[in-house]
């Protein structure tokens, strides 16, 4: 989930315009790219007791997101 809070942005931001919330094709194309990147991710599975994690931290304007992930080889 790479810089989640980012690549949510365009979408969120449409929200905030209470007033004036229309449906256009800026805020139906960043909801089509934001469904594409959910569905790429991998699965999210529960840690194992003892398994040591992994956080990854990214910052940017808009947000501070935290991740925290158990490296597991590929079967």
């Amino acid at each position: 989930m790479s810089r989640f809070a980012d690549k949510c942005q365009p979408f969120f931001r449409v929200f905030r315009q209470r007033d004036n919330f229309s449906w256009d094709e800026l805020v139906d194309e960043a909801f089509q790219t934001l469904k594409t990147y959910l569905a790429r991710l991998p699965k999210i599975v529960s840690p194992a007791e003892g398994e040591v994690l992994v956080l990854y931290l990214a910052v940017s304007e808009p947000a501070v997101s935290a991740l925290l992930v158990v490296e597991q080889a590929k079967e």
